[in-house]
């Protein structure tokens, strides 16, 4: 029995901590439709439409169109 609760124990940890470093990142380039050319500093935001349109991440494009989202498990992106 103590060996169990030692091994579920060891388990539940290793996937909190896995889950605490886990980090999504969403690449892009936003363009101009009528354009065609990259859309430079526009906002680009992720939301959860499961949790009523709330805001996961948000960034903006840089000088190319291109754009980085990193999900919020973490406080930074690499």
């Amino acid at each position: 029995m103590k060996l169990t609760q030692i091994v579920f124990r060891t388990v539940a940890l290793s996937l909190l901590l896995t889950g605490v470093v886990a980090q999504a990142q969403i690449t892009g380039t936003v363009t101009d439709k009528t354009t065609s050319k990259p859309a430079v500093g526009d906002t680009v935001v992720l939301v959860d439409v499961q949790t009523g349109m709330g805001e996961v991440a948000k960034t903006t494009t840089d000088a190319g169109g291109h754009y980085k989202l990193c999900l919020l498990y973490t406080s930074r992106c690499v």
